[in-house]
This record gives C-alpha cells, structure tokens and sequence, in this order.
C-alpha cells in the first residue's frame, strides 16, 4: 500500500495528528525476562487457587496494592488529552458497556438461571484449563501495568 505523502515505510500506520508517541522503554533484557518470569509464576499460582476463598481474594488484592502503591509513588508521565472527543466512537463504546452492565445485574437479579446465565457463568468453561486461566490472569496484570503507565 502507498502512502500518502511517501515518508512513511510500508506496513507502518501514518501518525495521527494530535496524537503523541509512546516513548520507547529503556529496558534490561535480563530484568525483563526475570519479571515475566515472576509474572508468569504468579498467575500459575494464583490460577490454581480455589476461587472465593480468602487466598484467591489475596492473590487478587495483592497485585492491586502494589500497582496502586507505584501509581501513587512515581506517577506517569500523562498522555495529553486529545483536542476533541469522537462521541459516535463514544457513545458506541458507552452503549456496550451499559448493556454488559445490565446483562450482570438482571442475571444477578434472575440468580443466573440456566436461560439468563450471567456473563462469568458462560466464560468460566472457557477459561476453565489452568493454563488459559493462567493466561487470562497474566493479560489481567498486563492490561493493569497498562492503566497504571497512562
């Protein structure tokens, strides 16, 4: 595909104006691999935990606090807010969220019966084998870093 102004190599996206760059990390190839390493333990454990138990609650709250603790400590670098919000883009994404909203409440309201299964009811078989639990649990801290780095 070509571009537009030509300055651009293929397969890369054109820059969007108003848009920054992420800055590219400086990291060590040894500390990187010894936290995912340690990343990748701690969701194989957590994931083999029996859920609503006091220890799953932990294994949960835990990554929380310490991800909160260095949000509070060393406070990113903020993204600049975009020069305007696109509210189609918006309100399709506030609609979504509102019906998955109230899919859970009426499937809480209903005690999740078999013809109104709430949402975790219909995911759990799907992340049911340790190592894709094991995963959804390694996605979750990772989408959490995310968040906190913005």
């Amino acid at each position: 595909m070509a571009s537009d102004d030509g300055s651009r190599r293929p397969g890369r996206l054109p820059h969007r104006p108003g848009w920054t760059r992420w800055p590219l990390r400086n990291g060590h190839p040894v500390r990187d691999t010894v936290l995912g390493v340690a990343v990748a333990g701690y969701a194989w454990i957590l994931a083999d935990l029996a859920p609503f138990t006091t220890k799953s609650l932990m294994g949960v709250l835990l990554p929380g606090a310490v991800l909160g603790t260095i949000a509070y400590v060393r406070p990113p670098q903020r993204i600049p807010a975009p020069e305007k919000i696109d509210i189609l883009g918006m309100s399709w994404w506030l609609i979504l969220v509102a019906g998955l909203f109230e899919w859970e409440a009426s499937a809480f309201r209903d005690n999740s019966a078999p013809w109104h299964p709430a949402l975790t009811t219909l995911v759990n078989p799907l992340i049911g084998p340790h190592v894709l639990k094991s995963a959804a649990v390694v996605i979750w801290l990772r989408v959490g870093w995310g968040l906190v780095r913005r």
